[in-house]
């Protein structure tokens, strides 16, 4: 695993870029922005317990825009 931190860059990894939503809203190749990881659900509601501890990021675009879903450091890689 990556172990990304907060402040640190990221980029949709290539096995999750065929993710459509991911492309409708713009990921797909844009520079990211971890602001936040959880690795628990009472650190984010949305965490799947299933995951064994990964980290699920909340991320923003270089610009400061909020990235409107969370993603799984499976689903990334360092910028």
């Amino acid at each position: 695993m990556n172990g990304f931190n907060e402040g640190d860059r990221v980029v949709v990894s290539a096995d999750a870029q065929d993710n459509e939503q991911y492309q409708e809203l713009g990921l797909v190749g844009a520079e990211l922005i971890v602001t936040g990881v959880a690795y628990n659900r009472s650190q984010h509601p949305g965490y799947d317990e299933g995951l064994g501890g990964q980290g699920l990021y909340d991320l923003k675009f270089t610009d400061g825009r909020e990235v409107a879903v969370s993603l799984y450091e499976y689903e990334l890689d360092g910028a």
